[in-house]
């Protein structure tokens, strides 16, 4: 049942019976809910008032979102609400300059608030880094784009934000690899896929210390593309041409050689086709979850991020959820702001040990795609007889 509580989110005021109710929520973006209300005979219509709170269903459980626009019409009225974790645009940071663990700053974006609050800030981050924000609510200082100068906390630590009532944690990577894959080389009524090139990389001109060019290191994909597509990639911390290789290769066995996806899929659409069943896992992630992409047509696979999601809290299933490029776990804490620079010593650090975990990867998806093959093998030959 859908409840609405009081503006203090402490007294219980009743049940309602919406007619249309989804939840949109976006990773480190928007978190909503919408809804449509009859004018029921009982009056529970009334209880929508903006300010106060609704607890509805979730992908991960109940959630509370406070309505903050109401508009009523002939034979219903609308309603618009936000997870309770933007009440904190409410509040205010007059000046903060902390430089510590990424907890630190958490807790120093607390003791900073206007006014006190009962929301808890948690990480698993372990890095450290410098935020310097002022004259900012404290969704600006976490999740705002800042610059060199003055960079927020997304800026400073990367990180995936996960909303849970009135708790709010910072998380190096809020989802998890269930070991799900999809492959799609058709078009399907309900699913729409695009892919970009214009970031890949397939060669890296490798610079060491004081700027010395080391030579260059190439993807296997290479010659996939019309002509190499050429990035610089520098740690001024080595003068081994081998190290520099070894990192490079890393970075491709990453996917920097492999074009961008995002891929949209529309259930209510989808269901109506007979390919139905080769998506419906998709039913069982959550945002932030990793799932295994494959064009077999273009002989590529890679991984992709749940970044999005429409969820119907009266029918309590996925309406949408879209999936999109990321960056490695690995590398979440040292892509933005103070740790930008791949020529830091993290960066190195990370390349080694993603290589190690890339490579047992991709012994396992060695061994998918050949299950694989001998099953397109036999459908090919059911197909033709």
């Amino acid at each position: 049942m859908i409840t609405v509580y009081d503006k203090t989110y402490t007294i219980k005021e009743g049940g309602i019976l919406p007619s249309f109710c989804v939840i949109t929520e976006e990773l480190n973006g928007a978190y909503e809910l919408e809804m449509i209300h009859p004018y029921d005979p009982t009056g529970k219509w009334q209880r929508l008032i903006v300010d106060k709170v609704i607890l509805a269903d979730t992908p991960k459980g109940k959630q509370p979102f406070r309505i903050y626009n109401i508009e009523p019409e002939m034979s219903e009225i609308k309603v618009k609400a936000r997870h309770i974790f933007y009440d904190l645009l409410d509040n205010f940071v007059r000046s903060i300059n902390s430089t510590g663990t990424a907890q630190v700053v958490l807790d120093e974006i607390k003791n900073n608030l206007q006014y006190s609050t009962q929301f808890s800030f948690s990480t698993d981050i372990e890095v450290s880094g410098t935020v310097k924000q002022s004259l900012k609510n404290p969704v600006e200082i976490l999740l705002g784009a800042g610059d060199e100068e003055t960079p927020s906390f997304i800026d400073a630590f990367g990180g995936e934000l996960s909303r849970n009532g009135y708790n709010a944690e910072m998380l190096l990577a809020m989802g998890e690899d269930r070991g799900y894959v999809i492959s799609y080389g058709k078009n399907l009524t309900g699913l729409t896929v695009t892919e970009d090139i214009s970031t890949v990389v397939t060669r890296y001109m490798l610079f060491g210390a004081n700027d010395v060019l080391y030579g260059s290191a190439d993807s296997d994909k290479v010659g996939d593309y019309a002509h190499p597509k050429i990035a610089v990639y520098q740690n001024t911390d080595t003068t081994s041409a081998s190290q520099l290789r070894a990192e490079a290769q890393a970075l491709f066995d990453a996917g920097a050689d492999l074009p961008t996806v995002n891929i949209k899929a529309d259930f209510v659409l989808l269901q109506n086709t007979e390919e139905y069943k080769d998506y419906a896992i998709l039913e069982e992630v959550y945002l932030g979850d990793v799932v295994t992409v494959r064009n077999r047509k273009m002989n590529f696979s890679k991984k992709a991020k749940v970044i999005s999601y429409e969820y119907d809290a009266l029918l309590k299933r996925y309406n949408k959820i879209e999936l999109g490029d990321f960056l490695p776990n690995i590398y979440s804490s040292v892509t933005r702001g103070e740790n930008a620079q791949v020529t830091a010593n993290a960066a190195s650090t990370a390349v080694t040990q993603l290589a190690t975990t890339v490579s047992q990867l991709q012994e396992q998806l060695n061994n998918s795609d050949e299950r694989i093959t001998a099953l397109d093998e036999r459908v090919a030959a059911l197909e033709q007889g």
